[in-house]
């Protein structure tokens, strides 16, 4: 269900997605970008979002709210859990080189993890790609992207969204 930000109505929301509620002590996920969006089924109401709008989520007792803002434009799309046919978040990809001499590969070798090591390395050492998360419905498709610094942080978020919409 698509909402206009000026035409939202508490009651409304509460009848198709519930309460919010909280996953891992959080209520929402961090700025996504856009990078794809398609609405499947012609005969409903068209949605316009374009690329590169950010995208915030909110998780409900009975599904989840996408709130899009680009320039002027406000909407907020509204997905019960039994709408989602899948939905995957995926880690960006890591190029590491490491330096001849670097505390970073230091931290490596002693055996510590790369994801908090990785806050030694210069630029020049580590890179990740955005992280991507996907949406399919029965309506829509979407595909976001955010940094993909964040990943690990928002892994164990999105899996609680996937075991409560059962994809």
């Amino acid at each position: 269900m698509l909402v206009k930000e000026q035409n939202k109505s508490a009651s409304k929301i509460k009848q198709v997605v519930g309460a919010p509620i909280s996953i891992q002590h959080r209520k929402g996920s961090t700025t996504f970008f856009l990078r794809y969006f398609h609405h499947k089924i012609n005969g409903s109401p068209k949605v316009e979002w374009h690329k590169n709008g950010k995208v915030n989520l909110q998780v409900f007792e009975k599904g989840i709210a996408l709130y899009y803002a680009k320039e002027t434009t406000r909407e907020t799309l509204f997905l019960p859990y039994h709408d989602i046919t899948d939905l995957s978040f995926t880690p960006g990809l890591e190029n590491i080189r490491f330096c001849k001499i670097s505390i970073f590969k230091l931290a490596v070798k002693l055996g510590i993890p790369i994801r908090y090591a990785r806050y030694l390395a210069t630029f020049q050492e580590y890179q990740i790609a955005p992280c991507r998360l996907s949406i399919n419905t029965k309506e829509y498709q979407l595909t976001m992207e955010a940094n993909g610094y964040q990943y690990h942080r928002h892994a164990a978020f999105f899996e609680g969204i996937r075991e409560k919409s059962s994809c």
